[in-house]
């Protein structure tokens, strides 16, 4: 079995060290160098954010007005729609609850194909996703479209963590709950998958 090893990013020169040796970035620049501290503040709260408290399974970090597991449940449901029925925006990064969903800008196509872009983070697949979906007429099954659509992504440094185990429920289902259908099962329904 291979040994699973990580790098610790939690102090001003580990950062620097892997970004100027690792990554060959030159950080001399103030702009640049605000990176150091932004990847700092971010693993020190991934390191003591406990896990267990996760969206999907606790309470304790969802904000008030969908903190009830009915009131969570009617999120879902609305992200789902909103997915479901809103075109895609321009800037992924402009997805936020009302306001983007996980549609071609070109009509949509029952033709039963799926397209899997894989590939490491910020490599460049929303873009390849976008010029896939809008040449085929694909739905976009993205759970990150999902995850800015939940208050407490940008509510909290670590909300990306916070919510990735619900923002993937929301876009895939996680066959356990009937009362929810996720993205992937409406567009099974609907054969636009």
């Amino acid at each position: 079995m291979a040994n699973r090893t990580s790098r610790p990013l939690n102090n001003f020169e580990l950062v620097e060290h892997f970004l100027e040796n690792a990554l060959s970035i030159n950080i001399n620049d103030d702009e640049m160098y605000n990176v150091v501290s932004q990847v700092v503040s971010t693993e020190l709260n991934i390191e003591n954010f406990d896990e267990s408290l996760i969206s999907l399974n606790s309470k304790s970090y969802r904000i008030s007005k969908y903190r009830k597991d009915s009131e969570r449940l009617s999120l879902q449901k609305q992200i789902v729609l909103e997915l479901l029925t809103q075109e895609r925006l321009k800037n992924d990064e402009d997805i936020v609850l009302g306001k983007g969903g996980a549609f071609p800008l070109k009509p949509v196509k029952a033709e039963r194909k799926a397209f899997i872009v894989i590939g490491l983070p910020a490599s460049g697949k929303s873009g390849i996703s976008n010029i896939i979906a809008d040449e085929y007429g694909a739905i976009i099954l993205d759970s990150d479209y999902a995850k800015r659509k939940l208050p407490e992504f940008s509510a909290l440094p670590f909300g990306a963590t916070l919510v990735h185990e619900e923002s993937d429920k929301i876009v895939f289902g996680n066959g356990n709950q009937k009362s929810f259908k996720s993205l992937f099962d409406h567009c099974i329904e609907t054969e636009a998958i």
